[in-house]
């Protein structure tokens, strides 16, 4: 089998821009990176259905993945929940957020660290234990922290304030508020060279701004509308969707327009974040069941349109919207996996065809993957679902155990005896790898995975092959 290196080389050169994530962790913040490529380096399922469902009391936004494979989620409910791999409970952190919605998202620390936002940010052990919190005004309210490359703790508010944060002690490094009475909208993404780039929940007024290491305000864009938050691509150009229609390409150095992207009717698309090709192409999907790639110069590559009609209507239009996709998680394959809030979970090729849908209400408009290649979604519904193969890793001949048989298959198929499917590679490729942002696997089947099954086999551990 051979190895995906164009993308793990891709992955390798953004872990070191972004060290301060947890490096082992296979999706430690929202949109797995701060470039928010939503880029996995794994391959994805090759079917879509249930592995399981965990309810909590509320509404379950956006999981991320920690180096053992626990999932930290948290819920309207007011609690940050930590969900094992096999979806029970593992513990839960109250988050105090009273009457606010909580953040989104939570980020992890290359210590382990769980940052979550409620009535204050708090940074939360791995075995759910309060470290430290930090109180401001505006917490809460959807917005989510984040850690910078220079390994500071971001929190935005929902009074326009930035601040940065000693991720040891939650002391303030400095605050800046660059929008009054105006809603940051999180998460917070980085330039290239470690800038900040924060955008606004309002259409009319500066929305985009670049900022200095000190907060500072480099320069601002304004767009017609909500603008989301930037996507930066391989070559640093900033892509950013506004709510309702249009796609920007911006100059990470001056804020200017490189070109712009009607994707959809303005009156009637809801956008949210884009999503990075392996190609470098932009995927964007809207509120009217289109999804698009679109190359790094603005070009149209494809379009992806569902035949999918709702009874949903928004509510600031009131016009009635088809399927709204959300942002893709793209995998080692090229493979976007777009998730549907009315329907549908969909898996589109990197041509553009669909390949695959799960029909599944309610889900939330961002996902996670595992680096089993399990995906992972929060549901407005109350629910933190599973998606994906029921399969065992190291488990080659799908026998539900894992024993020398698989060891002598991970053997032949590294040397080429035997075809590897995707789905090979996901269950057989368990070596621990030193490959940033994987706690295990390297993206093929060899020797050292066949020797690790082995070993597995002779003396079984828990929680195989996560860290301990």
């Amino acid at each position: 089998m051979k190895a995906l290196p164009f993308f793990l080389a891709g992955v390798s050169l953004c872990s070191a821009a972004f060290a301060q994530l947890d490096p082992q962790s296979p999706w430690p913040t929202a949109n797995h990176d701060h470039q928010n490529t939503s880029r996995a380096p794994f391959i994805g399922p090759q079917s879509l259905k249930v592995r399981w469902e965990f309810k909590a009391g509320g509404i379950m936004w956006g999981p991320v993945v920690g180096r053992d494979g626990t999932l930290y989620a948290p819920s309207n409910d007011g609690f940050l929940y930590a969900i094992n791999p096999d979806g029970s409970q593992k513990w839960t952190f109250p988050l105090e957020n009273g009457k606010a919605a909580p953040g989104q998202h939570a980020v992890i620390g290359s210590d382990g660290t769980i940052y979550a936002t409620g009535s204050s940010l708090f940074a939360v052990t791995p075995d759910g234990k309060e470290k430290w919190r930090f109180a401001a005004p505006g917490l809460g309210g959807f917005q989510a922290p984040t850690i910078g490359p220079d390994g500071l703790v971001y929190q935005t508010s929902t009074d326009g304030t930035v601040y940065a944060l000693d991720a040891q002690t939650g002391e303030k490094r400095w605050s800046k508020q660059i929008t009054p009475g105006v809603r940051n909208q999180a998460p917070i993404s980085f330039t290239k060279d470690g800038d900040p780039i924060v955008s606004v929940r309002k259409g009319g007024i500066p929305n985009v701004f670049r900022l200095d290491k000190q907060g500072n305000v480099k320069w601002s864009f304004t767009g017609p509308d909500e603008m989301r938050s930037a996507t930066v691509g391989d070559d640093g150009t900033l892509f950013v969707a506004s709510k309702v229609g249009s796609l920007f390409a911006l100059n990470p150095d001056t804020g200017e327009v490189k070109w712009k992207q009607d994707v959809r009717n303005a009156a009637e698309a809801i956008m949210e974040f884009p999503a990075l090709g392996l190609d470098g192409s932009v995927l964007q999907g809207s509120g009217e069941g289109e999804f698009g790639a679109y190359a790094p110069d603005g070009s149209t590559l494809w379009k992806f349109q569902t035949d999918e009609n709702t009874t949903r209507v928004d509510p600031v239009t009131n016009v009635k919207l088809t399927s709204h996709m959300g942002t893709a998680i793209v995998d080692a394959t090229g493979t976007a996996y777009v998730p549907s809030p009315e329907a549908d979970l969909w898996m589109i090729s990197k041509d553009g065809k669909l390949l695959n849908r799960f029909e599944v209400p309610a889900l939330f408009t961002r996902m996670a993957m595992g680096a089993d290649g399990t995906l992972y979604s929060g549901s407005l519904a109350g629910s933190l679902y599973a998606f994906g193969e029921d399969f065992m890793l190291g488990d080659g001949n799908e026998d539900k155990k894992v024993d020398v048989a698989d060891a002598i298959i991970a053997l032949q198929s590294s040397v080429g005896m035997i075809p590897t499917s995707p789905m090979m590679v996901r269950c057989l490729d368990v070596a621990q790898s030193g490959v940033s942002g994987r706690p295990f696997g390297d993206g093929t089947v060899n020797v050292n995975d066949a020797i690790t099954i082995l070993k597995q086999s002779i003396m079984p551990q828990s929680n195989f092959p996560y860290i301990q």
